[in-house]
Order: C-alpha cells, then sequence, then structure tokens
C-alpha cells in the first residue's frame, strides 16, 4: 500500500502493509460497497469503504480525533495488489480466466445486463440451483460437472438470466455449460 498525506503532495509511506479480509457487503444490486478487513497496525474487523473504479480504500478511522488516538501519521491508502489463496485442485488460472470474464462483461453491457464471475463447488452450485426454483432443475441436478466450476452469470434487473459454466479444475477454461433461465425455468446447452 502507498500512503499519501491529505492534499496527495506527500508520499508518507511507500511501504507494502498486509491486511485480511474478513467480510464484505453488497448493495441491492450486488455491487461491493465495504469490506473488513483485520489490520494489525490497527486492529481487527476495520471497515473499508470501496470507491468503484479507483484502488483507494478509506477506513473507517479516517477522521483527526480518531486518527490522533491511534497514532496514524497516513491520510489515504492505495491498494497495489489483492492475492486469493486458492485450494490446490482449483487449478484455472487468473489469466486465462480473466480475460474471458472481461468479454463476457463487455458483451453483457451491450444487453444491458449485468455479468458476475462467480465460483462453486459443483455441489453448491446445484443448491444454488435449487434455491432459484428453475422448473427444470431435475435435469440440471443429474447432469455431471467437475468438482470445482467458474460460473458467469448474467443478471437483468437482478434477475438471473443465463449462467456460463467453466470447468475450474482445468487449466484452460473449457467444457463450457450454458443455463439459461426463463420465467422460472432452466435450460442446459452442452
Amino acid at each position: 500500500m502507498v500512503k499519501y498525506n491529505e492534499d496527495m503532495t506527500k508520499i508518507v509511506d511507500k511501504g507494502y502493509h498486509a491486511v485480511v479480509v474478513t467480510g464484505f457487503g453488497e448493495n441491492a444490486d450486488r455491487r461491493l460497497e465495504e469490506l473488513y478487513l483485520h489490520d494489525d497496525g490497527i486492529g481487527p474487523y476495520c471497515r473499508v469503504e470501496w470507491h468503484d473504479g479507483t484502488p483507494e480504500l478509506s477506513y473507517e478511522w479516517n477522521n483527526p480525533t480518531l486518527r490522533e488516538e491511534l497514532g496514524i501519521d497516513f491520510d489515504k491508502i492505495f491498494l497495489e495488489a489483492l492475492i486469493v489463496p486458492v485450494y490446490p485442485k482449483f487449478r484455472l488460472p487468473s489469466k486465462e480466466m480473466l480475460p474471458l470474464y472481461a468479454y463476457m462483461k463487455r458483451k453483457a453491457r451491450q444487453q444491458r445486463l449485468d455479468c458476475r464471475l462467480m465460483f462453486f463447488q459443483a455441489s453448491d452450485y446445484k443448491a444454488d440451483l435449487i434455491r432459484t426454483g428453475c422448473a427444470n432443475r431435475r435435469a440440471l441436478l443429474l447432469r455431471n460437472l467437475p468438482r470445482f466450476i467458474a460460473v458467469t452469470r448474467f443478471y437483468d434487473q437482478g434477475r438471473i438470466v443465463e449462467d456460463h459454466i467453466y470447468d475450474a479444475t482445468a487449466t484452460r477454461p473449457r467444457s463450457r455449460s450454458v443455463v439459461t433461465f426463463a420465467a422460472g425455468q432452466a435450460s442446459v446447452f452442452p
């Protein structure tokens, strides 16, 4: 993290500091609004506001009185890198999946849809399908899926429209299936 003073003219600390994300909050549109971090320099459960489109993090303690009490000598923190530990059987590299997701997100915007990248164990994905109440779930539940899957999910005003499923145990995005949701029904295309 790079720490700046309030008017952004002086770098107070260019050193790196690791924090652990312990939770998050979303708004009604499922957009990330806040993170909760464990920062060993400040304490557990620090609430952080996430500013869309910028790596700037605003800690809840960023007020003069609290900063003085905690001995904090900087005003802003910028995210330099995010490291996500992954289960070893989850082999799909981000350098393969993220460009595909970016393409799907552009495609979604053209159709005025929202798109999210999600990761599931097959059993959790099937449980998610049961929760959606889709009519054709028997065929979906009997379908063989790899243990871990990556899903690009399309939404229309919060309603699930379509899922694109990828094998997350492979080293490249492959074995795509498409699940289309329409009026409480779902259809699967290999």
